[in-house]
């Protein structure tokens, strides 16, 4: 009963038809629906985005940095009419790919910093880029995730759980983040504006009351102490009720009834089994709207853990589509990838149009493409691709500067003054910003000639200033200098006698631009 009225729910929310597999045809269904809310509103998009800015936005956004100066030449200058769709679907099988959404999802499961001791966050990214390189099943995953037992050192996926005290905060964290559902609103009172009760988020909050994470009684083999999540037997019904959880032992699925599953049985294996099921109506959709969100810097329900009466999708036939077709294809996260950034929406250009400089169109359009800043981790991933430290010569020296990358990446978030809890650590122009991007160890320690780097090749080599130029511009901001910039920096490298020291100020500056700090 309870699944014939879960999909029936479904088919209310998501209609009830079959779309074609071929990718091209879902983009084609997602652009007309935006090209006929564009002519009713009046709207006139902004045009696609040249090659320059849209490589440099995918690369920065899938891969988490900017392109190597090789493959951005090769797409600057190809002529090839499936260049886009070719590197799209070559870009999202990279280890760069995996090891970049590795970082994104753990940063939405556990925050960009952590306090808590016991969440191994390496072993987590560790664990997911395992799986986005094998491209898991999206489902799949997610039923680890929920499901994960066993040492953190061990099995990644139970950091998940580590940095939970209590169940409510799972509670909160799984429908937030899987079902696009703030239910925690309702952990004192029924929700004000919502349909959702307090009846409803104990029994949800249920599922995860036998969870413990805990400190093991034995050290590891470095004499560490090790910790690990495990599913008990019994709830500490005490516990429970003290906490206002009187029928506890009762969970609940999200608009459904109380289950009698007995009192021994575990019960998020229920609850993953549920929420990842194709007939459920939350989860495709929350997943699906994120990965919009994230790369077009709005979600088509925003926020993105948002969805309710009051805050409705800005295009719900967009979300239909999109939703249906993650489920027929097996939850494919980069299917899902190469129709989002094939999209209109995604390659529009950032530039408003010139009817709208005015009066830019609302964000929710999406007839231009979003400026997003960077995070900290595509801040320093970039520096490392701008300068090629990671090709230096001198792996000594490299070594030593990349094993501080992620204490800076700390520093960023640090001085970035962001919450343990956010999602999304980004450069937003702030004075101490400023100051850390204009004399921080990352900058001041990588613009150094060392052979085998961006500076160290342009100081050996013999090429005209104008190629060296060229070389530089394309490294850092992936695109040639216009002729301003020609005559600005030669007019200064010529000043300063072409030193070293005098190209490693024109790259110091161009990484100090909110051109290189943005996704543009």
């Amino acid at each position: 009963m309870l699944k014939a009225n879960i999909l029936l729910s479904a088919c209310l929310l998501l209609p009830c038809v079959s779309f074609a597999e071929n990718e091209n045809e879902v983009v084609g269904k997602i652009d007309e629906l935006l090209k006929a809310r564009w002519k009713a509103e009046k709207i006139s998009p902004a045009r696609i985005a040249n090659s320059a800015d849209f490589i440099r936005r995918l690369y920065l956004d899938i891969a988490g940095r900017i392109p190597p100066i090789e493959v951005a030449q090769e797409f600057l200058y190809s002529r090839d009419p499936a260049k886009k769709a070719n590197y799209i679907d070559r870009i999202v099988k990279t280890p760069d790919y995996a090891e970049h959404w590795a970082n994104v999802w753990a940063d939405i499961l556990i925050g960009p910093e952590l306090r808590q001791p016991m969440v191994n966050r390496q072993a987590l990214i560790e664990w997911l880029d395992g799986q986005l390189r094998k491209n898991t099943p999206f489902d799949q995953v997610v039923r680890e995730l929920l499901t994960s037992e066993g040492y953190s050192d061990e099995n990644g996926a139970t950091n998940y759980f580590m940095k939970f005290k209590m169940p409510s905060e799972a509670a909160a964290s799984v429908s937030r983040i899987f079902l696009g559902v703030q239910i925690q609103c309702a952990q004192c009172h029924n929700h004000p504006y919502e349909k959702w009760t307090q009846d409803d988020f104990n029994g949800f909050q249920a599922f995860f009351a036998k969870t413990r994470p805990r400190r093991d009684q034995m050290a590891g083999k470095d004499m560490r102490p090790r910790f690990m999540v495990t599913e008990v037997k019994f709830a500490p019904q005490r516990m429970m009720e003290r906490m206002g959880m009187k029928d506890a032992g009762a969970p609940k699925y999200l608009g459904g009834n109380k289950l009698d599953l007995g009192p021994v049985a575990k019960l998020r294996p229920v609850l993953a089994a549920w929420l990842t099921d194709k007939s459920n109506p939350y989860f495709a959709r929350a997943v699906v709207n994120r990965y919009w969100g994230i790369l077009n810097g709005r979600g088509i329900v925003h926020p993105l853990d948002d969805f309710g009466k009051n805050n409705l999708p800005s295009h719900p036939e967009i979300l239909d589509i999109l939703a249906k077709d993650f489920v027929d294809n097996g939850y494919d996260v980069r299917r899902l990838l190469r129709i989002l950034t094939s999209t209109y929406a995604y390659q529009a250009s950032s530039r408003v149009p010139t009817p709208h400089r005015e009066n830019p169109p609302p964000d929710d359009l999406f007839a231009y493409q979003q400026l997003k800043p960077l995070s900290a981790e595509q801040i320093v991933m970039s520096i490392f691709e701008a300068t090629r430290l990671r090709d230096a010569k001198n792996r000594q020296i490299t070594g030593a500067i990349r094993t501080r990358a992620r204490a800076v990446v700390s520093q960023f978030n640090f001085t970035f003054d962001t919450d343990g809890m956010e999602e999304v650590s980004g450069f937003e122009g702030t004075i101490p910003q400023a100051l850390l991007m204009l004399n921080g160890p990352l900058t001041n320690e990588t613009l150094r000639p060392i052979p085998g780097t961006t500076l160290g090749e342009i100081a050996a080599s013999k090429e005209s200033v104008d190629k060296k130029l060229d070389a530089l511009f394309l490294s850092t901001l992936t695109r040639l200098p216009d002729a301003n910039d020609r005559i600005y920096f030669k007019r200064y490298l010529r000043d300063e006698g072409y030193k070293p020291e005098a190209w490693a100020d024109v790259q110091w500056t161009l990484l100090n631009t909110s051109e290189f700090l943005f996704v543009n």
